[in-house]
């Protein structure tokens, strides 16, 4: 199992990640390197409400479905939890593609959650792409 490398300071909110993180390398056992952590949870702004944005990194090439099953994976979250509790948003990749493609916002505001930090790995993406992903 991964451990946590973040804490979000919020006791709740600890134990979701740390639940998520264990949730997560079970459902695919040796499969994710990293799981990082973007938005209000990194940058001090969560409320009620918000969500919780993870981007787990997958070893190598997606294998079949595995990108669709983390997705469903998280949406299936919120029934799971108590009312109240963060839903997660979340948004796999596969080290293979971040090499090829580059992840600004992975490496420019995403905090490594657990795993072993690839960033240094993936390279910084075109500008246009940038824009066009995240910016507009």
């Amino acid at each position: 199992m991964l451990e946590l490398a973040f804490l979000a300071h919020n006791d709740a909110v600890d134990r979701v990640l740390a639940a998520v993180v264990r949730e997560l390398t079970a459902v695919f056992p040796h499969r994710i390197l990293a799981i990082y952590l973007t938005g209000s949870a990194v940058d001090g702004t969560l409320v009620a409400g918000s969500d919780l944005d993870l981007l787990p990194i997958f070893a190598g090439e997606f294998v079949e479905d595995e990108a669709d099953r983390c997705r469903a994976w998280g949406r299936s979250w919120q029934g799971a939890w108590p009312q109240g509790a963060w839903p997660l948003d979340v948004e796999p990749a596969c080290l293979a593609q971040l090499t090829q493609t580059g992840a600004t916002g992975l490496k420019q505001s995403a905090v490594l959650l657990a795993g072993r930090d690839i960033r240094d790995q993936v390279p910084w993406e075109p500008l246009e792409n940038f824009r066009r992903d995240v910016i507009l």
